[in-house]
């Protein structure tokens, strides 16, 4: 059974953060039921970034398959732990200017996920979206609104929608959702 590690600055108290409810909503979308089909382990800092470094080596030590990093603290202590295991980010700033990533066209490493950037740098920053005029070749692909469900994040149903659809005819390559 895959084993799901996620990694949260904060308290599970008095309610699960977004970004992991929005996690959990997506999985149970796609099939994946804790307990069931995958296993969850949670690391919580409770509001103590300080213990993030720990938290991170302990999920790696409990043998996770991937880890889920909810904002740039929670990533940057992921990634000190491993640069093996799979790092997907729940949120992020900029996650080229903090380091995480080498560029949002071509990101190498072992972290990928959702970032946000800020407007004032300009509606495209260099790499992140190219234009096609021809269509792609087909390839097999599965997309699913439920990973776009960052209500935290502002990003709508229906935008993820219309990204998902650009996605499809090969009209975008990569996507960057801009919040406010």
């Amino acid at each position: 059974m895959p084993l799901i590690g996620v990694l949260v600055a904060g308290s599970a108290q008095p309610r699960v953060p977004a970004p992991v409810e929005a996690l959990l909503e997506g999985l149970r979308d796609l099939g994946y039921i804790d307990g069931r089909t995958i296993k969850i382990e949670y690391r919580w800092a409770e509001g103590k970034p300080q213990r993030l470094p720990e938290l991170a080596v302990d999920l790696v030590r409990a043998g996770v398959d991937l880890i889920v990093a909810t904002g740039d603290a929670s990533t940057r202590a992921a990634r000190a732990a491993t640069s093996n295991l799979p790092i997907v980010m729940a949120t992020s700033g900029d996650a080229v200017a903090a380091g995480f990533v080498s560029s949002l066209a071509r990101p190498g490493g072992n972290v990928t996920g959702m970032t946000a950037i800020n407007p004032e740098l300009g509606a495209h920053p260099p790499g992140a979206t190219r234009r096609r005029t021809d269509p792609p070749p087909r390839r097999p692909h599965r997309t699913s609104s439920s990973v776009c469900r960052g209500g935290s994040q502002g990003v709508s149903r229906r935008d993820c929608n219309g990204a998902a659809d650009r996605a499809r005819s090969g009209e975008a390559e990569s996507l960057v959702c801009q919040t406010a």
